[in-house]
């Protein structure tokens, strides 16, 4: 039995296709990315081979992409469902596993937590690269989620202490996934040497989550010889303006929310409203100090909060206000941080009303 799915695309060269079944490989590397995680053809082809079948790629530049999936199946009057999975077809199993999940962020904290133990995942939680390494080093994990850019400690030196401690102490190697909004290649690199395994991109996706806890937690994960590479490298949109700018909310993802976090939706909600509060009151101390590092910091975590809210709008402005820093193209004013503050209110309430219908 074959399955096979042609495109028209723009194709792929020689080269490329030996690491087209590496975890976290897309074909463009330009900056120009079109979504996914880099995940799906290394699932597919683990799917193929534990069903005894094979995938093949034939591709060439600008002719398109032909993906052929052979399987030695065979009818059946009584199909049974392998021991451990469900018998209700189109169940996905739960996951068994352990995971320490690090982030400073409250609202997104609780998100990520929601998810994994409605998935079936035992969840211990760290707010700082230091609690996360007493944890690693104390408590056996299958999978560690870490943020990179958190107080008392970072993600990438607390990467670094985790694989200290492993080489040291010989107790193997634990996988370590970045959850950052940086997916440019040098921040892609950065993860890498510090000694994380792969890279999702923030505002955290579900099924994104949830394909790279299978892939690197369970049984069903890569192999230890396949370099990790980046996700998808999103650009940061350069909003310059925090007037007239549209709520844009993500309103399919908000539903899916709303039935993830089902009564938790109030506390969300609650939690990111207080967090953007804080992060608001302290881009604004850091302006009237003139600590420009420190506001491109909160600004930098607000847009990832709100983003974990799938509160668009308010997110790209923060991100808009970074990037100018970053860019030396200008320091956000206290009316422009104001205006922000607002149009965050506004969008919470809307969310609000969403979350908890």
């Amino acid at each position: 039995f074959q399955i096979i799915v042609r495109d028209t695309g723009i194709g792929m060269s020689p080269e490329l296709l030996p690491k087209l079944f590496q975890a976290f490989m897309q074909a463009r590397q330009d900056g120009d990315s079109r979504g996914g995680t880099g995940l799906g053809l290394l699932i597919t082809k683990n799917l193929a081979e534990l069903m005894g079948g094979t995938i093949h790629v034939e591709s060439a530049l600008g002719s398109g992409s032909v993906f052929t999936v052979t399987l030695p199946l065979q009818g059946a009057e009584s199909p049974q469902a392998e021991p451990g999975l469900s018998d209700e077809p189109g169940v996905i199993p739960p996951l068994s596993c352990r995971i320490l999940l690090v982030e400073d962020n409250p609202p997104s904290r609780l998100l990520i937590q929601t998810i994994l133990s409605q998935s079936g995942a035992t969840v211990a939680v760290a707010s700082n690269g230091l609690q996360a390494v007493d944890l690693a080093i104390r408590e056996p994990f299958d999978l560690i989620l870490m943020d990179c850019r958190m107080p008392v400690m970072n993600g990438f030196d607390a990467t670094r202490a985790i694989r200290s401690h492993e080489e040291l102490k010989k107790t193997g190697h634990v996988p370590i996934i970045a959850l950052t909004a940086n997916t440019l290649e040098d921040d892609v690199a950065k993860c890498l040497s510090a000694g994380m395994d792969g890279h999702l991109a923030k505002p955290i996706k579900k099924a994104q989550l949830l394909a790279a806890v299978r892939l690197n937690a369970l049984p069903f994960k890569k192999p230890a010889d396949s370099p990790s590479s980046g996700l998808s490298q999103l650009s940061e949109g350069a909003v310059c303006s925090t007037e007239h700018i549209d709520l844009k909310l993500e309103m399919d993802l908000l539903h899916e929310l709303r039935e993830t976090l089902k009564s938790n939706g109030s506390a969300f909600v609650s939690k990111l409203r207080q967090s953007s509060r804080e992060l608001l009151d302290r881009a604004n101390q850091d302006l009237l100090s003139d600590s420009i590092s420190d506001l491109t910091f909160s600004l930098h975590s607000l847009k990832g909060s709100l983003g974990n809210g799938w509160i668009v709008g308010a997110s790209e402005v923060a991100a808009g206000l970074e990037s100018r820093i970053k860019t030396k193209s200008g320091i956000p004013t206290q009316n422009e941080l104001s205006h922000l503050a607002a149009l965050v209110e506004q969008s919470l309430d809307a969310v609000a009303g969403i979350l908890t219908q």
